[in-house]
Formats: C-alpha cells, sequence, structure tokens
C-alpha cells in the first residue's frame, strides 16, 4: 500500500514525465501493431485471391502457334504435376485509350469466363456483390491497369493490330491476382466471350493471309502442382523448365511465390522503413527514460534519502520507479494498440490502387502481444539498472542538506560577454551540465542519422547518379520499335528508325549517352529470368568482373548469383525456343529488374540463339535536357507508328508517378513522427532543467534579466545540444547509411544502394532537428514568466 502511495504522488508529482512516455509508448504500439499486421495481410490477401480463382502455382505465357500437344501432354505427365490449364488470349500491337494514354504495358485480353469473380465498386472501397456479365463492346480491366494510364468507367479502350482495331467501353475495374498489381509489366483486360472468339477467330484468318499475324494468339496455361509436391514453386518451375521444353518456349514465366512478392514488395518495403523506424524510437524511449530517472534520483536525492532513513531498501525505491515507468507505458502501449485497429483496417486503401487487390484481415494479435510485451519486459529491465543509481543515496547526507551543487563548473572556461550573453550564458549552462545533455544530444544525433538516411533512400527516385549507381539508366528520351518477329527486313528497319532519330535529335543537341537495349526472357540454367541485352556495355552497371566483350559471355545479377552461389568463369546453359549455348559468366552487375533476378548479354550472344536479333530498345541521354519536350513533339509526329517515343517526366515537368508519390509520403510521416518525438523529448529535458534551475533563474530576474531573455538562453543551450548531435549523426550517416539501406532494400534487388548526397539530403535532416530542438526549447521556456524574485526569499 504504501509503494502505491508513493508511485501516485510520483506520478502527481511529475505528470509532464508521465505523459511524455505514455505519448512516446503510444507512438511505438501504434506502429508495432500495424506494422506486424499488415506485413501479414498484404500476401495474405493476394494468396487467398489466388487460392480462390484457382490460379496454378505457375503462369506461362506462350505463343499459339509455338505451343504443342506434346508440350501439354509432357507437363501433364510431370510426376509433380496436378492439373494444367489452357486459356486462349489475344495480344494487340498496341493499345490506347481515350484519354491519350495507353502502351505503359504488355497485355493478354481474355474472355470473362470464370477468373472474373470480383468486381470493384464505384467508389474503389471494396467489391461489388457480384459482377454482372459483359455485354458486346465492354471490356472489364485489372485496377492496376486503369490506375496507372488513369481510366475511369466510360472511357474507351481500343486494341489495334495490324489490319484493325476494335474498341471497347470500360464497364469496371476487376481483381485479377496473377499481374494485376502496377507493378507487373503485363495485363490482362477481359472481354465477354462473343467479342473474343470473333475477335480470335479474324485474327486466326489474318494469320493465314501473313504469317506475322500469328504473333496476335497468345495461349495462357497455368500449371498447378501435385499435393505432396515438396518443392518451393520457384524450385518446381526450374525443374519442370529443365525436364520439358515448354518454358524454353514460353514469352515469360511467373511463379505465384514470384507474383505474390513483387505486387507486394512496395508496402513491405514501407513497413521494413517504419520497422526500423519503431526500433530507433524505441532506443529513444529507453535514453529518455534513463535521463528522466537519472535526473529524478538527483533532483530529489534529499526525499529518497529521507524514505532510505524511514527503512525503504534500494529495492523498495527501484520498485517505485518501475512502477511509475511501467503504468506509463502500459497505458502507452494499450491506448496505441487500439487506436492501430482503424489504421490497419484503412491504410491498405493506400496500396490497393497499386496492388490491385483488396487487402482484408485485422490485427495480427499473437505475434504483436509477443513483441509489445518483449518491448515491455526490455524496459522494465532497463529501469531496474538504470534506477540502482538510489544505492548510492547517503541518508546522513541526504538528511543534512548535503547534496553538492556546483555551477559552472568546466575545464572549458568559455569567457562571457556582454554582447553575446544570451549565447554565451548558454553555452557555459551546457558545458557546466554537459552529462545532464548527453541523452539530447544521442537523441538529436539518431534523429539526424535516420532522417538522413530517409531523406537520401526517398530522394533516390528523383536522384540520376543514384539510379544509375543502382544499375538504372538514366535517359531522357526512349524510343521502341515495334516489330513481330526477327528477321533481315525488320533488323534493317529498325536501323533505319534508330538512324532517323538520331538525325532528329542531333538537330537540337548532341546525344551524351545512348542505351541500345532489349529485354527478354530465356532460360539461365533451367530457370525463366530475364535477360538484358545491350549493344553499348554502358547499360550494364558492373559490380565485379567486366561486361560482355565476347559472345559467349553474360553477366549475371550480383544478388541473383549470391542466391545461386554463381562466380566469374562459371558456365551455363542459356535456352530459347529449342535453342541452347552454354555462356560464361564475365562479372556480377546491378539493375532495378524484376528485384535483381536477370543476366545480360552483347548482341552478339543474343544472335547466337535468335536469328537476327537486333535490340528495339534505344535511350537517349540528351547533353541538353531542356530540349527533351521540343524533341520528343518531333519524333511524335515524324516516326512512323511502329515507333513509340516516351520521355523522362522529371526532365521538364513534374514527376508524379506512383513512386515518387509514395516515397514523398514515407518522408513527409517520418518527419512528423520525428518532429512529435522532438517534441516531447526536449519538453521533459526543459521541464527537468526548468525545476533544477528554478532558483537561478529567479536570480538571473533578479539581476535585470528579462523572461524573453531567458527563453532564448534556453533554446539557444538546447540548438547548441543540437549542433553536437547534427555532427554525431551526419558522421553516422556518412558511415553507414549506404549499408543500411543496401541490407534493408535487398529483396527489391537492390545490391548496392548510393546516396547521392545532395543539399537537401544533408541540409533538410540538420535543420528539421535544429529547428525542433530550438523552437520547441523556447516554447517550453515559457514557464520562467511564472518564477518571481520573490521566490528567491522563499527558497
Amino acid at each position: 500500500m504504501d509503494l502505491r502511495t508513493l508511485i501516485k504522488a510520483n506520478i502527481r508529482y511529475k505528470k509532464g514525465s508521465f505523459k511524455s512516455i505514455i505519448i512516446l509508448m503510444f507512438i511505438i504500439s501504434l506502429s508495432v501493431t500495424t506494422i506486424v499486421s499488415l506485413k501479414k495481410n498484404f500476401p495474405e490477401s493476394i494468396q487467398n485471391a489466388y487460392d480462390r480463382q484457382d490460379v496454378g502455382n505457375i503462369t506461362l505465357n506462350i505463343r499459339k502457334d509455338f505451343l504443342t500437344e506434346e508440350m501439354i501432354n509432357e507437363v501433364r505427365e510431370y510426376p509433380t504435376v496436378k492439373k494444367v490449364e489452357v486459356i486462349d488470349a489475344i495480344t494487340p500491337d498496341i493499345y490506347k485509350f481515350d484519354n491519350g494514354r495507353g502502351g505503359s504495358f504488355a497485355i493478354r485480353v481474355m474472355a470473362m469466363m470464370d477468373k472474373v469473380d470480383r468486381l470493384w465498386n464505384s467508389d474503389l472501397s471494396g467489391y461489388e456483390a457480384e459482377v454482372p456479365p459483359l455485354s458486346s463492346g465492354e471490356v472489364y480491366l485489372p485496377r492496376g491497369l486503369a490506375e496507372q494510364d488513369g481510366v475511369k468507367v466510360g472511357d474507351r479502350l481500343t486494341l489495334e493490330f495490324k489490319d484493325a482495331s476494335y474498341t471497347f467501353t470500360v464497364k469496371g475495374m476487376v481483381e485479377e491476382p496473377v499481374c494485376g498489381s502496377v507493378y507487373m509489366n503485363l495485363k490482362t483486360p477481359f472481354i465477354c466471350s462473343e467479342d473474343f472468339e470473333r475477335i480470335r477467330e479474324e485474327r486466326i484468318e489474318a494469320a493465314k493471309k501473313d504469317a506475322v499475324n500469328a504473333a496476335d494468339l497468345y495461349e495462357i496455361v497455368y500449371i498447378t502442382k501435385a499435393d505432396d509436391c515438396e518443392l518451393s514453386d520457384n524450385r518446381f518451375a526450374s525443374a519442370l523448365s529443365k525436364e520439358t521444353s515448354i518454358g524454353s518456349y514460353a514469352h515469360g514465366v511467373l511463379t505465384r511465390t514470384d507474383s505474390i512478392h513483387y505486387q507486394s514488395i512496395m508496402p513491405d518495403i514501407i513497413l521494413n522503413i517504419f520497422a526500423i523506424f519503431v526500433i530507433i524510437l524505441s532506443v529513444i524511449v529507453f535514453v529518455v527514460m534513463s535521463n528522466s530517472i537519472s535526473s529524478s534520483i538527483e533532483m530529489n536525492y534529499t526525499d529518497l534519502g529521507i524514505l532510505k532513513a524511514m527503512g525503504y531498501d534500494e529495492r523498495r525505491l527501484r520498485y517505485i520507479f518501475l512502477g511509475q515507468y511501467m503504468l506509463a507505458e502500459v497505458i502507452g502501449t494499450l491506448l496505441g494498440a487500439v487506436a492501430a485497429i482503424p489504421v490497419i483496417l484503412y491504410l491498405p486503401r493506400a496500396f490497393e490502387s497499386s496492388i490491385g487487390t483488396k487487402i482484408f484481415g485485422g490485427v495480427n494479435v499473437l505475434p504483436t502481444v509477443l513483441i509489445l510485451l518483449g518491448i515491455l519486459l526490455l524496459s522494465a529491465v532497463f529501469i531496474l539498472l538504470v534506477s540502482g543509481k538510489v544505492g548510492h543515496i547517503s541518508p546522513i547526507r541526504a538528511v543534512s542538506g548535503g547534496r553538492s551543487e556546483v555551477y559552472f563548473d568546466s575545464r572549458i572556461r568559455v569567457p562571457i560577454t556582454g554582447k553575446l550573453l544570451s549565447p554565451s550564458l548558454a553555452f557555459r549552462q551546457f558545458t557546466s551540465g554537459k552529462r545532464r545533455y548527453i541523452a539530447s544530444i544521442v537523441i538529436a544525433s539518431i534523429l539526424v542519422f535516420f532522417l538522413m538516411t530517409m531523406t537520401g533512400m526517398t530522394d533516390a527516385v528523383s536522384s540520376e547518379n543514384t539510379q544509375r549507381a543502382m544499375g538504372g539508366t538514366s535517359e531522357n528520351l526512349e524510343v521502341y520499335i515495334d516489330f513481330d518477329e526477327y528477321s533481315p527486313e525488320n533488323a534493317e528497319y529498325v536501323k533505319e528508325q534508330i538512324g532517323r532519330s538520331e538525325e532528329i535529335i542531333r538537330e537540337y543537341t548532341d546525344i551524351g549517352e545512348r542505351y541500345f537495349f532489349n529485354d527478354k526472357y530465356f532460360l539461365l540454367d533451367g530457370e525463366k529470368i530475364n535477360c538484358r541485352i545491350s549493344e553499348d556495355e554502358e547499360t550494364f552497371t558492373v559490380t565485379e568482373g567486366r561486361a560482355p566483350k565476347y559472345d559467349n559471355e553474360i553477366v549475371v545479377g550480383q544478388i541473383y548469383a549470391e542466391d545461386m552461389g554463381y562466380r566469374i568463369g562459371d558456365k551455363l546453359p542459356v535456352s530459347y525456343r529449342g535453342r541452347t549455348r552454354d555462356f560464361i559468366i564475365s562479372g556480377f552487375a546491378v539493375a532495378l529488374i524484376d528485384t535483381g533476378r536477370f543476366f545480360g548479354m552483347n548482341g552478339a550472344g543474343a544472335r547466337t540463339l535468335i536469328d537476327d536479333f537486333i535490340p528495339r530498345n534505344a535511350g537517349y541521354k540528351l547533353t541538353d535536357p531542356e530540349k527533351t519536350g521540343e524533341i520528343y513533339e518531333r519524333l511524335k509526329s515524324e516516326l512512323p507508328e511502329k515507333c513509340s517515343v516516351w520521355k523522362n517526366a522529371s526532365a521538364d515537368e513534374e514527376d508524379d508517378s506512383i513512386l515518387t508519390k509514395t516515397a514523398m509520403a514515407i518522408k513527409a510521416v517520418i518527419y512528423v513522427i520525428s518532429a512529435v518525438f522532438a517534441l516531447v523529448v526536449v519538453s521533459m529535458m526543459c521541464s527537468k532543467a526548468f525545476v533544477r534551475e528554478k532558483i537561478d533563474i529567479g536570480i538571473y530576474k533578479s539581476m535585470g534579466f528579462t523572461s524573453g531573455n531567458l527563453r532564448l538562453q534556453f533554446a539557444v543551450r538546447f540548438l547548441i545540444v543540437a549542433f553536437f548531435g547534427i555532427l554525431i549523426g551526419t558522421t553516422m550517416s556518412l558511415t553507414i547509411s549506404e549499408k543500411m539501406l543496401s541490407l534493408m532494400l535487398r529483396s527489391m534487388g537492390i545490391a548496392r544502394f548510393v546516396i547521392d548526397y545532395r543539399f537537401s539530403t544533408v541540409f533538410l535532416p540538420i535543420l528539421a532537428v535544429a529547428l525542433s530542438y530550438f523552437i520547441f526549447a523556447y516554447l517550453v521556456a515559457g514557464k520562467t514568466k511564472k518564477v518571481e524574485v520573490r521566490s528567491l526569499i522563499t527558497e
């Protein structure tokens, strides 16, 4: 009972610290509950959509004229295959909407059939009760396709083939779990069976008249592994490709595991970022509690000594601190967990537009409870350890008022000057009690480090240097030449159009760099992965070894090579449409392609597997990027329809891509939370300093200092504290930020993250922390107005 009374009295006396710990633990508990729950809900929701639609473990896209009954039977007879489903599809040369957009993805058009079982409602907050059948001339779009191209219900979609075009009215957006996300390059619109069969028959007839039209007809093959198959989806796909020929002819092979990974990768990365933030915030809470407990022991030395003289031993005094802080933490934890419930329900809506699948699920109770209990248990141990300082209190010395207080005691004796009275006095106050400000310095350094790290990461979206270092290309313009099959005539046509494009560009500016490349899917050692084929070595960002020089050399993605155990000099088989040849690994490279699962070769190597191969993509980095817009319009107007032209949005206009918006949102949230933490921490530190220096403040006022002078001293003192924290935090960022981000973003295929330390990357975090410390200290120091000179007589 006596301990309970003392704990209650302590809380009333120090309610500021009590409330601050509640706020800090509220933020941590809210974040932990949200992160743990959503990391489970995102992949499970996509997985459930797969299961509900009975989609196989592997999805293949194969041209109809390449797929034979022998291939299908070969797969059906494979020991670990349970079911094979083949569905007809048609693929247009280009597609476009009446808003002028289109062509962002490759598309395979399917009949509605039973693959569409969920239709988004009008406000895109959920699903309709049923999916109405389509009438002739109507189309359902996967939500990712509609979101990327800004399409709404009622807009019109045109599918263009070489000799025909078909127009449909968008009736709605549907869930498509295989590749409905904006992060997948292939999309599947759905039309009614009557329209599909009519177009399909017309394309078959067109193919009979001209063989190039055979590329309009595709098959989508779903392969389900046997129930007793213990192989992972990727191992299953690799084994199947090695034992059968179907993978060699497929345009693409997508496993269920990879599909779920690609579609949930962006929210997963964001949640990982905030998970690291929560760890850092937890460290800050421990630092704050340590400082608060140490200050309480120092400031209440006499009271604690009296309690010792009354028979309270060290253990019971430590329990007082434990009860006070643990009660605050438990309250904050419970409030945060409850507040997380609506966040978990509504936050996924921000991602559903890009994922294309409705995210279901509530709180992931067991892991959340275990993590929060672990934080509380660790905190309890920490409190008991820190409060061990009460064991050094001498009851006799405390009761006799023998607590020592020496002002301006420091080896650093900077003079106090009249011209710079407030700053010089603030600095002497800091140097005389620097131990009291260690916690504030540590917190400032942690905030600067994390803010600088996250700013460097989010700024990478718009940083050309960073993108290039991570394997991206930095073109201002890109020209794509469309054709069906590789042939001498098409190769000559591509050379002609590329030459014409470069002539037009050089009329305006010089070409700084050119990236002449093509991405295709080959079988590498039995696994279907992306191959970047380039005529220019500059296209590859090589981290070890060198780019391929000869027609039997390849570079392999660094992360993929590490996962598979490949080394430079290894010889691997590469297959394409029945042809197989061994290639030697000449080096490792990095690129933002399929999360780092890629390899690359030069054009000469590709021509040993594909007759008359020539790349279709030409990217140009201009010497004068300001000319991008003019050149773009000229190329669009003068090049044939088979030539598509794109420009880099950041060259002459604001980038409004989903990735950019997401990066800016992450930065904003992190800065807001950091500001809240800075406010709470500085408020606690200032309150402690105010109570400790109340007599000093009265003395200063008696000497003529105004409340404004004293508030400015407080603010300047904490600005000095922030300065030392900024130095430490900046050093930490320069030393370990890139390594930490490389590890954190590895799942995206980033093996080596490079921060482009620009003005905003460095000075925005510094300014944010410095201003937070200064402004919040100035606001809290407003209490000096309540201190009167006559309080000195009372003291």
